[in-house]
């Protein structure tokens, strides 16, 4: 898992899939400011509503996801 992984799934909006290739990108690099930035992001659009209703994300990713955020 890397961080060009996470940014293909960000482009393919593999929401989910993305947030969790984010995190273990900034699990082995801490300080990787472009996959903090991106899952900040990622997390703060995931929280609206017409974002998350028109993509279907799971309650519990979207709770998740303005938690960490």
């Amino acid at each position: 898992m890397s961080l060009p992984e996470a940014l293909k799934a960000d482009r393919e909006e593999r929401i989910e899939d993305a947030a969790k290739l984010y995190e273990h990108a900034l699990k082995v690099s801490p300080t990787n400011l472009l996959a903090l930035i991106n899952l900040i992001v990622l997390y703060w659009v995931s929280t609206d509503m017409g974002f998350y209703a028109a993509r279907h994300l799971p309650d519990e990713f979207v709770r998740r996801a303005g938690d960490r955020y």
